[in-house]
């Protein structure tokens, strides 16, 4: 996702609370920067990331190795034979000069990002079947800030993803998730 996405949004239908959930904590501030950095640079799919703040933010368990793996699996070739081809097609139109009208590759831009937009939230919807989310009220928030942690760290050290420290781009995300909570106890989940 990128912050000029939320911009189209009104286009795609918000039919799931994962959904909804991402558009929230996306659109926080320092969120989509922290996202995007890790998609960037160590190869992150910010739609997994999401996912495992928005299981753990409802209350679920942890996810187990398996689960996270199957979760992956799942979403592992669409990502990166639709949702990023669009991405680099909608990014080169506005990093090359292709002397097209203005205009019209504007126009070409959003149509762009509106199907990629779907295609993303297509992404959610493969996640929700691949792993059925308990929701759970009862669960303290510091404890759905620790699952969420947990989630994001076994995520993180998937053997697909280039190893490093996020601290800041964790807490930034976290602090999206959980806005209630104080930057302490997030800093103190974090270690």
């Amino acid at each position: 996702m990128t912050p000029s996405k939320l911009d189209k949004i009104d286009n795609v239908q918000m039919t799931h609370s994962f959904w909804n959930f991402s558009l929230e904590v996306y659109s926080k501030k320092g969120v989509s920067d922290s996202c995007i950095a890790l998609q960037e640079s160590h190869g992150v799919d910010v739609n997994i990331l999401l996912f495992c703040c928005w299981a753990a933010s409802v209350g679920h368990p942890v996810l187990s190795k398996h689960e996270m793996a199957l979760l992956c699996r799942s979403t592992a070739e669409w990502n990166q034979d639709i949702i990023q081809k669009l991405r680099n097609v909608r990014k080169s139109l506005k990093t090359k000069n292709y002397e097209c009208n203005e205009e019209e590759v504007r126009d070409l831009q959003n149509q762009i990002l509106e199907v990629e937009i779907k295609a993303e939230q297509t992404e959610q919807f493969k996640m929700m079947r691949t792993i059925a989310v308990l929701e759970d009220q009862s669960v303290p928030e510091i404890q759905r800030i620790s699952n969420a942690l947990e989630n994001l760290t076994l995520y993180l050290s998937m053997p697909e993803l280039s190893t490093t420290c996020y601290t800041t781009e964790l807490c930034n995300l976290l602090g999206g998730v959980f806005p209630k909570a104080s930057k302490t106890d997030i800093k103190l989940a974090l270690g």
